[in-house]
């Protein structure tokens, strides 16, 4: 199915404006639009396009922290874009950019996953988190490139599977969160005491990681958190147990606001 490509579109233009003067030069713009997944591919990593750009990685993060970010910034297109995706469950990428030019709002191919990210960072997080549940749906259904449909700001599709699952027992959860010198992968914030869960993989058996998440857990606690490792090996071998473990720790830090 063909995508018409004549031009930047209305979309991507407020999208330019929304993020300011850093993306004002057209290779400033490149670089924001990779980053972001605000294109046909998803998105891109630091070391990706700094590959792709010849820029360097430390340039990127400064040039990605250039950008503007809006709590409801005023985005007549985003919004029209967001209520268009979410209420479509889409997959193939190239029918989802094709819809969005039927309807004359991109003219360039789109990712669901760089929608995901305009509205992370322009203040859409009810949006942000339906169009979470609808990448890890169309993940499960078979959808191609996982890595680069993975919303951000998370490191892995675990980490989403974790977030959805608390969320669907009631809790409102932030991912990748700065807490006393640490970053937790997941914060359970409506608690009496928060909770900071970390999902780890298979490479938490190295060393090396399990020393570096001892001393996570170690400055997570010392700033008021409560701290849980999940990992994945006993989310998938272990389900019914590790869950039910999860959620007694929901219950003792309380209040308990689910009804399952």
């Amino acid at each position: 199915m063909p995508v018409p490509s004549i031009g930047p579109g209305p979309f991507e233009t407020e999208l330019r404006l929304l993020c300011g003067p850093a993306a004002d030069e057209a290779g400033d713009w490149r670089a924001v639009r990779l980053l972001n997944g605000w294109g046909a591919e998803g998105i891109h990593s630091y070391a990706e396009v700094a590959q792709r750009t010849g820029r360097s990685v430390a340039d990127l993060v400064e040039l990605s922290g250039r950008c503007c970010r809006g709590e409801g910034s005023d985005a007549p297109m985003l919004d029209a874009v967001l209520a268009f995706a979410s209420t479509h469950p889409w997959v193939d990428p190239d029918e989802f950019s094709f819809h969005l030019a039927q309807l004359g709002l991109a003219w360039t191919p789109f990712s669901l996953a760089g929608v995901c990210e305009a509205a992370r960072l322009f203040g859409r997080e009810p949006q942000w988190r339906l169009l979470v549940r609808q990448l890890a749906t169309a993940r499960g259904k078979g959808a191609t490139d996982d890595r680069r449909s993975l919303p951000r700001p998370f490191e892995s599709w675990f980490e989403v599977e974790v977030f959805l699952y608390l969320e669907d027992l009631g809790h409102r959860v932030r991912a990748q969160v700065p807490v006393g010198g640490a970053v937790a992968d997941l914060v359970v914030a409506d608690l009496a005491r928060p909770l900071a869960i970390e999902c780890d993989g298979g490479a938490w058996q190295r060393d090396d990681r399990a020393g570096r998440d001892r001393g996570c857990r170690d400055r997570l606690r010392r700033a008021g958190y409560a701290a849980m490792r999940v990992s994945y090996a006993d989310w998938t071998d272990r389900t019914e147990a590790t869950q039910a473990a999860l959620r007694a720790a929901l219950r003792r830090l309380g209040p308990w606001r689910s009804v399952g």
